[in-house]
């Protein structure tokens, strides 16, 4: 089942059209990946902007691709500085159209509009995100992140290297609306679990990254709350790892044992990671 799409802004068209492509899990065509995102929608239309729009224009030139697009039943256009997406990702039924613009070097412009019989109310306007991106990639996801089999919206705007990592925002679709969930950007690389139905975050999770971290937290209401955090302080010269967990160190145990003390979603991956680098 068809569950996300990327809308990266980054470099010339070339750039943004591998990157959509190479963000997708199965090798087809990005047209025909975005008409299943769609639901089946017939017609479809893909631009690229390969100049990159001065900040002082971005939003009237996006608010100019809108208007001559509005009547499409998809569309897509990707620039370095904006992205605009007309079609349906929350549900077959419901036509959206989603806007997201850098207005300077640290802020973006996030615009959810829904189609009502030709009238678009406007679902989401958040005027400045602040953003922290590298070579100015922005994304946004479409994927069920409460277990209603309904996309929601996440919206990537932060990322950094060494370990790798990034926060993003939360919209989640209920009713026809988009309810923003306060705090889960406090999550770094977050994952939603459809089991446990709890949200995951972690940060070096191999034998390398001296300092693995991972943190669980549940949805209450319009946000989400911590749980719980574990770190582990790995001292290789000893073969060791001093676990903290919720910020307060625990026990010092054997470098094999770590993965025992993280939440069960992590620990396969923990005990793998550890086992092929220890090699």
């Amino acid at each position: 089942m068809f569950r996300r799409f990327f809308i990266p802004l980054l470099g010339d068209g070339s750039q943004l059209i591998f990157l959509l492509y190479s963000n997708m899990k199965y090798l087809i065509p990005i047209l025909l990946i975005f008409l299943v995102a769609c639901e089946g929608v017939e017609e479809t239309g893909f631009q690229t902007g390969n100049d990159t729009i001065p900040y002082a224009a971005v939003l009237k030139y996006s608010d100019s691709v809108f208007k001559s697009h509005q009547a499409d039943t998809v569309f897509l256009f990707v620039n370095p500085r904006m992205s605009l997406l007309i079609g349906h990702p929350f549900e077959p039924t419901e036509k959206h159209s989603i806007i997201v613009r850098l207005i300077n070097d640290s802020t973006a412009n996030l615009l959810v509009l829904h189609d009502r019989s030709g009238t678009w109310d406007t679902l989401v306007n958040e005027r400045s995100i602040s953003v922290q991106l590298r070579n100015e990639e922005l994304s946004l996801d479409f994927e069920d992140y409460d277990g209603d089999n309904m996309h929601d919206l996440i919206f990537t705007k932060s990322k950094w290297d060494q370990p790798q990592g990034e926060v993003a925002d939360l919209w989640l679709y209920k009713h026809k609306q988009l309810v923003r969930i306060k705090n889960f950007d406090h999550i770094i690389n977050p994952v939603y679990d459809e089991v446990t139905h709890r949200y995951y975050g972690q940060e070096g999770l191999g034998y390398n990254s001296m300092n693995v971290y991972v943190s669980e937290y549940k949805l209450v209401n319009d946000h989400v709350e911590r749980s719980i955090v574990v770190r582990c302080l790995l001292n290789k010269a000893k073969d060791s790892c001093l676990v903290v967990m919720n910020d307060v160190p625990t026990l010092t145990i054997p470098v094999k044992d770590a993965y025992k003390y993280m939440p069960a979603y992590f620990q396969q991956e923990v005990k793998d990671n550890f086992e092929s680098e220890k090699k």
